[in-house]
């Protein structure tokens, strides 16, 4: 027999097989995918809320568990669940909207006013709009 041959027949009968029935491969199957955590099991997930207030419409940019960038009706909000692996957790997770400018009462432009809320617990603002910077946090 060639090798190639011998190749070809050791594939096909299944390298030795190791005597296993489908019955005990199937035990052996439903036995691990219990003992894995689920996705939903594994990480932990958070209610964010991004938030643009004022009035008109202004180029708005942002992360949470989706990211865009369009110009948006204000007031603008957005709510997403953002579930963390556990790398994530460690690490941090940034979520982080940058808003467009708006006229002020003075007539200048400034930043819009903008929030982020994570389970309902305010945790980023851009004071009214004075910092230039936009809002970001890190969950962990």
């Amino acid at each position: 027999m060639t090798a190639v041959a011998l190749l070809v027949a050791v594939a096909l009968t299944g390298c030795g097989g190791g005597g296993a029935t489908q019955d005990e491969n199937r035990g052996r199957s439903e036995a691990s995918r219990s003992a894995s955590p689920s996705p939903a099991e594994a990480g932990e997930s958070h209610e964010v809320t991004l938030a643009v207030e004022g009035l008109g419409k202004v180029p708005v940019t942002y992360r949470a568990h989706t990211s865009g960038s369009a110009e948006q009706t204000l007031p603008w909000r957005k709510t997403e669940t953002v579930r963390l692996s556990a790398a994530e957790q460690k690490a941090g997770y940034p979520v982080s909207i940058v808003p467009g400018a708006i006229k002020s009462v003075d007539g200048t432009q400034k930043p819009a006013p903008c929030f982020i809320t994570v389970d309902g617990k305010a945790v980023a603002d851009n004071d009214g709009g004075q910092a230039l910077k936009g809002c970001s946090f890190t969950i962990r």
